[in-house]
């Protein structure tokens, strides 16, 4: 009840007496809005075919083929499901993976960090020891230091300190884990240390493997053997201990999207399952020794929705298996990707790792390692950079309280949608793969390589456009010198033994790992050692002819477009051609860029031509922007490059770098 102006009781609207629109009432709203524009415009795909909509209600919604069951699992296992009233257990853990050389480096960082906020002992083991193979080589950007299975003796004070029981562990064994495994807990025995307490996930990955490397010690039957070995034993021995890794993080390195990400994950879900189970392990037992490790790129709620279906679909493709209840939980950890990581303005890595790090945290992951932003300009970890990213996430958790609320972005149109776009797309493609020939046949025939390849092609496309923006790498970069010093050049070297071909029992082509800024920052290596090479400073112009204030937006795109290859640049403007002619004093112009309006481009370049004929012959000559009529008088007066909103800025700046290099003959 409400009291009018009259003193008089009236009643109050209820909600009822509001007209819920439906979609198809607000998209006509919203096309007689845009008098006349195209509401499919108004639309942009992210990924995989994703199309993102400006407006969502309940009616985008649309559900997989898969049980109820399934989705009660998107939001995350942090509660407990025994109790009648599920009570809140914690938020996520923070991890913290170290890229160290020796076992020592590895406890002096975990004597600081275990009482500094480190929730989980991260045990890295180097490649070779973990993939059984001596080969090394392949993908060297993401092949980061680590201990050898030798070294583990030395790890045993923090069995002796009951380190390990107190806090969770976590490694990727890879083809080793049962050899791994056994010697972690042969220490523990050593040390009087309750090696059964010990949780978290520590095991073999051989299908992961498969994708770095492109090869096994034995054969795919004997990296089964191996896993079921590790489940057998140490599922009893250490029961809260998950052995099985499916680390999908490789396929994200790669370049895959996250529907292909999802679904090539399951595809190793599913094999893993099918194996275990032919094997004699129970179907509870099997689903509940899996764990995924997933690398967080910075498309917010793209990632939250990647980590909420992988939820789904594990939850799915396991009671199908004939698992259930809490074995359906699937833990995820999560490491923020290094994909975007920019070596040459390595800062700019800190908000990259914030924005995934809180993706990760709202998509429900178990545990949470963010990257140290240096550490691929460095090559290994620096206990500045590692305590920098530690930080991130105890700021996180403790002051922005991301981990008091479970699944935050749950129950939005568009989250939901978006999670069911990626598990529906995902589902398809699994269920194609896995019906046709799974995981290892289809590793084998290309068609899993098909795919990242794809993806990884798209990626590269829409980042040499800047259409997908890299700050720091492909816009607003800082091409002046950093603090840090550039130790490993990461080039791809491929170093085997004679032993090599003894020793492979399983072998196919990899996936090759790599960043995007990759091709960026080689630009950018290529115009800093002309201007430090060169005699003369480089001299790039960008000639404004018109009013500034018309022009801002598209000069604006041209230091933008020229400072993503690192290039030095003055702005001059002038009312006209003549202007420019009369105030012009000789130069050594390398780049003169015009930017002025479509309309007046023909008379410039008409007029402008002749002028450079005789004054700067050699320079080159671009226009900002994409003229589509009289092509041919640009042509004829010399301007034949083009800047402009959709360009492959790779290619252009890479010929204009090139051009200039041979003409200055460096």
């Amino acid at each position: 009840m409400k009291i009018d102006d009259n003193n008089t009781e009236a009643e109050l609207p209820s909600f009822d007496d509001f007209i819920s629109p439906s979609y198809d009432d607000w998209k006509k709203s919203a096309v007689d809005s845009l008098k006349g524009a195209s509401f499919e415009k108004t639309l942009f795909s992210i990924a995989d075919g994703i199309e993102i909509q400006p407006y969502y209600n309940k009616e985008n919604i649309a559900e997989l083929n898969l049980s109820k069951e399934a989705y009660s699992f998107a939001r995350g296992i942090t509660y407990d499901s025994s109790d009648e009233i599920p009570q809140k257990v914690s938020s996520w853990r923070i991890g913290q993976r170290y890229s160290v050389k020796s076992a020592e480096s590895l406890i002096e960082f975990l004597k600081t960090d275990l009482v500094n906020g480190l929730d989980e002992i991260h045990i890295p083991v180097n490649i070779p020891d973990a993939s059984g193979v001596s080969f090394y080589g392949y993908n060297r950007e993401f092949i980061k230091n680590g201990i050898s299975l030798e070294s583990f003796s030395k790890l045993a004070p923090l069995f002796k300190e009951s380190k390990i029981p107190d806090f969770p562990v976590y490694g990727d064994f890879m083809s080793n884990s049962f050899k791994a495994l056994s010697l972690l807990k042969k220490i523990a025995d050593n040390n009087n240390c309750d090696f059964s307490k010990i949780s978290g996930f520590a095991g073999g990955s051989p299908l992961s493997q498969i994708a770095l490397l492109g090869r096994l010690p034995g054969t795919i039957e004997n990296a089964f053997d191996e896993i079921v070995k590790s489940v057998d034993a140490f599922g009893v021995k250490a029961p809260e201990l998950k052995t099985v890794v499916v680390n999908s993080s490789f396929y994200q390195f790669s370049g895959a999207w996250p529907v292909n990400e999802v679904a090539i994950a399951m595809l190793e879900v599913s094999a893993y399952l099918r194996e275990l189970i032919k094997r004699g392990i129970t179907p509870d037992h099997a689903a509940g020794s899996i764990c995924i490790n997933s690398a967080q790129g910075t498309n917010f709620f793209l990632e939250i929705a990647k980590l909420r279906a992988f939820r789904i679909l594990f939850a799915g493709i396991a009671s199908k298996f004939g698992a259930s209840g809490d074995s359906l939980n699937l833990y995820i950890y999560s490491e923020t990707s290094p994909v975007n990581f920019s070596i040459r303005n390595p800062h700019v890595n800190i908000l990259r790792s914030i924005t995934a790090t809180l993706a990760a945290a709202a998509g429900g992951a178990g545990t949470i390692h963010t990257a140290p932003y240096d550490e691929f300009a460095k090559g290994e970890t620096s206990p500045f950079s590692s305590r920098i990213a530690r930080n991130i996430q105890l700021v996180a958790r403790d002051e922005f309280s991301a981990g008091s609320v479970e699944d935050p972005y749950g129950g939005s149109y568009y989250l939901e949608t978006l999670t069911n776009e990626i598990a529906k797309k995902a589902w398809d493609v699994f269920q194609k793969i896995d019906s046709d020939s799974g995981f290892v046949e289809a590793f084998k025939n290309g068609t899993i390589k098909k795919l990242v390849t794809s993806d990884f092609a798209s990626g590269v496309k829409d980042a040499a456009k800047r259409k997908k923006k890299l700050v720091g790498v492909n816009d607003y970069v800082y091409c002046g010198k950093t603090s840090i010093e550039v130790e490993n050049t990461f080039k791809n070297e491929i170093k085997s033994s004679d032993k090599d071909s003894e020793s492979i029992g399983f072998q196919t082509a990899p996936l090759n790992m790599t960043r995007l800024p990759g091709m960026f920052e080689e630009l950018q290596e290529l115009v800093a050692r002309l201007q430090n090479v060169s005699s003369e400073p480089l001299d790039i112009m960008i000639l404004e002819i018109g009013n500034s204030d018309k022009l801002r937006f598209r000069t604006a795109f041209v230091k933008s477009f020229l400072g993503s290859a690192g290039f030095d640049f003055i702005v001059e403007n002038y009312s006209d051609v003549t202007a420019f002619k009369n105030n012009f004093v000789s130069k050594n112009i390398d780049l003169i860029v015009v930017s002025s309006l479509d309309t007046l481009y023909s008379e410039i370049v008409t007029e402008l031509g002749p002028f450079m004929d005789s004054a700067v012959p050699d320079a080159i000559r671009a226009i900002a922007g994409r003229p589509l009529d009289n092509l041919n008088i640009f042509e004829e007066n010399g301007f034949k490059t083009f800047l402009y909103l959709g360009a492959d800025a790779v290619e252009v700046l890479t010929k204009i770098a090139e051009s200039i290099g041979k003409r200055k003959e460096v």
